[in-house]
């Protein structure tokens, strides 16, 4: 990597989320680290790496399993890292949150709260920066639920939002964000299918705040397998029409029921970037890398990639990300 340079990956860990931004100094910003069994633990056992900030946007086991796994290598000098950053979405007294930190807690010196109006890292000479713009203090207080809570977490490019991970966020906190600007890369929200999607009676109240967000593309991490119906298929059309680009790591019956159960790839990104490979479901686009080109001040994807997963795509039977009519 060349000095001027940052590059994100964005893993194929199943249902759950993880992305991790290399920096021009060659350190790591991890953003969740998908659920326990997460590649991304194998690839921190390859060889020892430093990470500045490990990002947690809620914890839900799906976007903090496999962090325990991880931080445990610190001590067989694997891994050596700054802070963690951790939203206070739920007591310790739910049963995710006490499983969870039961095996955390001896971290709990390098952690840090997350939240509105942090920059977590900047470089002035590229005019790029990571920024906390949900929840606020009174967002946390006020919220009940975990997902609303979830942090918002934004790269910017002088005041560009290049990437925005939203982790679980409701779309509408998305819509309030970023009403004025143009979205380059959103991830998810919720693995593709935004909380506030339902219950249908508000169904066109979201698809009017989804019209109305500017977003070019669309990068959905989820499980083949999953049990709760991600993505949401008119999600994905709604994003599909504006036209927006939509991608997903993994293939769910939605699209192809024979090839989604096959375990043959549409695309497989992972084996392409020479990440570690997940052991469950079927890959659609696998994991997928941006890397940022300083010339033209934008994030650029491998298009050899993008063109074998869209030669890919043609071949399933109702691909959700090809564009088609909206019912509701």
């Amino acid at each position: 990597m060349n000095n001027k340079n940052l590059k994100i990956d964005f893993w194929d860990v199943g249902q759950g989320d993880a992305s991790v931004v290399h920096l021009p100094d060659s350190s790591l910003i991890v953003i969740d680290t998908g659920p326990l069994g997460s590649p991304l633990y194998e690839w921190f056992a390859r060889e020892p790496r430093y990470v500045r900030n490990f990002l947690i946007t809620h914890n839900d086991s799906d976007h903090i399993g496999c962090l325990a796994s991880i931080l445990e290598l610190s001590k067989k000098g694997m891994l050596s890292y700054e802070k963690i950053g951790i939203v206070s979405d739920r007591g310790f007294d739910h049963p995710t949150v006490k499983k969870l930190w039961s095996q955390l807690r001896q971290y709990e010196p390098k952690m840090t709260p997350l939240g509105q109006g942090q920059t977590i890292w900047e470089d002035e000479s590229l005019g790029l920066s990571l920024q906390v713009v949900h929840p606020s203090p009174f967002k946390t207080i006020r919220f009940k639920a975990a997902n609303q809570k979830s942090a918002i977490l934004v790269l910017y490019h002088d005041g560009v939002p290049k990437v925005v991970f939203p982790g679980d966020a409701k779309f509408r906190s998305i819509k309030k964000k970023f009403a004025d600007s143009r979205i380059d890369y959103l991830v998810g929200p919720h693995h593709g299918r935004p909380e506030d999607r339902s219950p249908q009676k508000y169904f066109d109240k979201f698809k009017a705040n989804v019209d109305s967000t500017s977003v070019d593309n669309l990068l959905i991490s989820v499980g083949t397998d999953n049990s709760h119906g991600h993505p949401d298929r008119d999600y994905l059309q709604i994003m599909a029409k504006k036209p927006c680009r939509v991608s997903c790591t993994q293939l769910t019956p939605q699209c192809d029921e024979a090839i989604a159960s096959s375990g043959v790839p549409v695309f497989d990104g992972t084996q392409a970037l020479g990440l570690e490979p997940i052991q469950s479901g079927t890959p659609c686009r696998g994991c997928f890398q941006l890397v940022w080109d300083s010339t033209k001040n934008q994030l650029v994807p491998h298009i050899s990639h993008l063109k074998k997963h869209d030669e890919g795509i043609q071949m399933l039977k109702s691909p959700m990300c090809v564009a088609k009519d909206v019912k509701g």
